[in-house]
């Protein structure tokens, strides 16, 4: 019964709303002598729900590492994968625990720019795995509140000793601030602590936003989401395609993502639509061509090409970018109608659709002003 209630509330609850939990009904039950009394959670059910608060499948670091999330390619995620198979990954210790079940940060010292570089996902491969041959602490504050003052001595001096030379000055700028009585160290309560994770009312998964933004602009011609390509160039294609990170049938695998993401509840799955919107809108001709099919497909409005051979190409390319922001619009009434929008994130919606109508507006606006010049729109 505690290995089910701690999976359960590894999945459904934040540590603090457990700690806050559990100081309640130490209070509620304070007059009994035998139930302990404590403010924060003891170790022993701490590790219990630490053992569950991890991803239990695959699936999710296969998404953010394996996809366009995060490298474009599936090179990351194989690689990881591999160095798990061929046990590269041991002595694995982790200190503190994972809110709700979710990665929410990434970091390696590697070279690598991905947030989820190959290391990254075979720790998590071994993690997933392999628990039972993984050792759990509690947080670096709660071990150092458990040590006396001498220990806490000891431990200050051999920690400073440990660390690489270059770290003594750091030490030294510490011990003076703490000496000074008006520093902010001691005006502060408490002392930050990297293990102890995010206190944040949601988990969010790790996602990286600037590398999104980065991967989504393409200058290819908007036409190849809708043609067939010849069996020779599609070939071509497919050698070349680990060399081509910037094709633009990767926005239609992010919005496929996007689905999948609805579908599970993450929360991401707005911030990578609103990137998406971003993007598309930032791009003149794509909104121009989209307003202009809406405008035709009216019935008050008629479209003037020029060129007879150009013609069916330049309609094509438009109907494909239409397409294209149809879509992203079924994704934000999915996102709207999401009955599991809280306030808050209901009035963030709001001002990205706002945003979003903004824009669209003043680019009806230049269509408008264009064709009273007799214009054509391309």
């Amino acid at each position: 019964l505690a290995d089910i209630s701690a999976r359960v509330c590894a999945r459904q609850m934040s540590f603090d709303e457990l700690e806050r939990n559990y100081r309640d009904i130490c209070q509620s039950r304070k007059h009994m002598s035998e139930f302990p009394v404590s403010h924060s959670l003891p170790d022993k059910l701490f590790l219990s729900v630490v053992y569950w608060c991890f991803p239990g499948t695959a699936d999710d670091i296969r998404l953010y590492s394996f996809s366009c999330l995060a490298n474009g390619n599936a090179d990351e995620f194989n690689h990881g994968d591999s160095l798990y198979q061929v046990g590269a990954v041991r002595d694995v210790v982790q200190i503190g625990a994972f809110e709700s079940c979710r990665v929410v940060s990434c970091d390696c010292s590697c070279p690598s720019k991905s947030a989820w570089c190959q290391h990254v996902v075979a720790l998590c491969l071994y993690r997933i795995h392999q628990p039972n041959n993984v050792q759990f602490r509690v947080t670096i504050w709660d071990s150092v509140n458990e040590l006396s003052v001498d220990k806490l001595k000891k431990f200050a001096q051999y920690l400073v000793n440990e660390l690489p030379k270059e770290y003594l000055p750091i030490a030294q700028r510490l011990l003076d601030q703490l000496k000074c009585p008006e520093s902010e160290i001691n005006l502060s309560q408490g002392a930050p602590d990297p293990t102890d994770g995010g206190h944040e009312q949601t988990a969010i998964w790790a996602l990286d936003v600037d590398g999104l933004h980065t991967s989504i602009l393409s200058y290819s011609d908007v036409q190849y989401l809708g043609t067939a390509q010849h069996p020779i160039a599609a070939e071509w294609l497919t050698v070349m395609k680990s060399l081509r990170a910037r094709e633009p049938e990767g926005i239609w695998n992010l919005m496929a993502i996007v689905r999948e993401m609805f579908a599970r509840r993450d929360e991401n799955a707005v911030s990578l639509l609103s990137i998406l919107t971003v993007e598309c809108l930032a791009n003149c001709q794509v909104l121009l061509w989209w307003y202009a099919t809406k405008l035709v497909q009216s019935g008050s409005w008629s479209q003037q090409t020029t060129g007879k051979n150009s013609a069916s190409t330049q309609i094509s390319a438009q109907l494909n970018c239409a397409q294209l922001c149809d879509e992203i619009v079924v994704l934000w009434r999915c996102a709207v109608l999401n009955p599991m929008l809280s306030p808050q994130n209901r009035r963030q919606v709001c001002v990205v659709m706002l945003a979003c109508y903004t824009t669209v507006f003043a680019c009806s606006i230049s269509i408008i002003t264009a064709e009273k010049l007799g214009n054509e729109v391309y």
